[in-house]
């Protein structure tokens, strides 16, 4: 049974991940990075009998601007339409409760299916991050202007 909790960062390991590759280049510091997410905005946890599918938020960075983040594990492949709604849900929530204009996100850009999912989400491509991402590969700045 699909059920939505509030993020933790004990719920991931980088082995659960559908592309693992981005978040394992932060080595010991993922952990880090899982706390920030824990306590830094609004974030959730998309559970399937005690299983995590995926996780998402948005983490204030100013008045008016937050960063989407997301992190999807190899099961929600078995979920997509709980996940696009559940992840539109929670953006949603979090602009109104943060009072945010604008929500960025960045996607990997060989990264074709979170592309699809940011689009998807009201996400637009505003520009190319070239060796930005702690892998050394470039990534999409996408932006959410409300």
């Amino acid at each position: 049974m699909i059920e939505v909790v509030p993020f933790k960062a004990e719920h991931f390991k980088l082995e659960d991940l559908r592309d693992p590759s981005g978040p394992a280049a932060f080595g010991e510091s993922f952990k880090k990075l899982c706390e920030v997410y824990e306590s830094g905005g609004l974030a959730w946890t998309i559970m399937d009998n005690d299983k995590v599918v995926a996780s998402g938020g948005v983490i204030f960075y100013w008045p008016g601007v937050g960063e989407g983040w997301m992190l999807v594990t190899k099961r929600a492949r078995a979920y997509p339409l709980a996940l696009i709604k559940v992840m539109k849900k929670g953006i949603d929530a979090a602009s109104r409760e943060m009072k945010l204009n604008r929500i960025h996100a960045t996607v990997k850009c060989d990264d074709h299916q979170a592309l699809r999912l940011a689009k998807i989400l009201g996400f637009q491509v505003e520009g190319r991050l070239r060796r930005y991402g702690p892998d050394g590969k470039d990534y999409f700045m996408c932006g959410r202007v409300s």
